[in-house]
């Protein structure tokens, strides 16, 4: 039940943005304003090649229009890496 309330959801510029039609995906967002930063956090699950994967991208930043760009730039990092059966150890932090 879970699962399928987070694939509805609306949200399409971050995390989804950067699954194509080989992949699923389940998500769920978060945004707030806190003075004059702004927040978005993004968590999902996607499934491609019969794998699955968790990603959480937590962004700040006075200007909001910016974050949904870098949270698709990560998602399409991992994704890809996924994608292609990679190995690689995939780790970001400020």
């Amino acid at each position: 039940m879970i699962l399928q309330m987070m694939s509805e959801c609306f949200f399409k510029e971050g995390l989804a943005a950067a699954v194509d039609s080989l992949g699923f995906i389940s998500h769920k967002f978060g945004e707030s304003v806190m003075g004059n930063q702004h927040q978005l956090h993004e968590s999902c699950i996607i499934y491609v090649n019969n794998t699955g994967y968790v990603l959480t991208v937590m962004t700040d930043d006075k200007d909001i229009k910016q974050l949904p760009e870098v949270i698709k730039e990560i998602s399409k990092v991992a994704y890809n890496t996924i994608k292609s059966g990679s190995s690689k150890i995939l780790a970001n932090s400020k």
